[in-house]
């Protein structure tokens, strides 16, 4: 059993100055939205979903395989655009991978996948990666239950909510703090490509 890969990408990027998943990281030209899906390739099933809104048209330029939703209601909040990915994807388990955390890597994926697939995942899990300092961060796997309960909140509630629901909570621990690094400023996008660059 594998999860859908969901990338979160509706926001206008206001303060970074484009779109946060179309942000190149690497000098190859890699941009955050080749690695999620390259990362995630070999550890979900389905074809991925970007959720997209601000900037969808040349996200869907660049979306070559991936479904793109372009999420009208963007600017109401980020749970509104996990409930239009529950409704275009409904019973599925969701990878759900914020464009603003692209510091994840493949091996990462898949320890988070691997414990998805081997533990029976509950359809109301939330599995979240653990930093070394003991914070969490994303992406995180949902189960199908669990992610029903987005489409009866408003869509301005913060996804940490969603949290309070879930049963377990389950975390793998990672050797490294990328997932909390937030790609929402030029500086942290600087941040980020330097992740890139040590190899990650």
């Amino acid at each position: 059993m594998k999860p859908t890969l969901v990338i979160l990408a509706a926001g206008a990027s206001s303060r970074l100055g484009q779109p946060k998943v179309l942000a190149r990281v690497q000098d190859c030209g890699k941009t955050v939205l080749d690695h999620l899906l390259d990362a995630s390739e070999n550890w979900c099933s389905q074809t991925p979903l970007v959720v997209a809104g601000a900037d969808h048209d040349p996200i869907q330029s660049a979306c070559k395989n991936a479904q793109v939703l372009n999420h009208l209601q963007w600017s109401q909040g980020r749970t509104g655009g996990l409930a239009a990915a529950v409704r275009a994807r409904p019973n599925q388990d969701f990878l759900l991978w914020p464009a603003d955390s692209p510091c994840f890597g493949t091996e990462d994926v898949g320890l988070l996948t691997q414990t998805f697939g081997a533990a029976q995942f509950p359809s109301m899990g939330w599995l979240a990666p653990r930093c070394p300092d003991g914070a969490f961060g994303h992406p995180v796997i949902l189960g199908r239950e669990l992610l029903a309960l987005a489409l009866a909140m408003r869509p301005d509630t913060p996804l940490r909510d969603l949290r309070k629901h879930a049963t377990p909570l389950w975390s793998v621990d990672l050797s490294h703090s990328g997932a909390r690094i937030n790609l929402d400023t030029p500086a942290a996008l600087r941040e980020v490509r330097a992740w890139f660059q040590e190899g990650r």
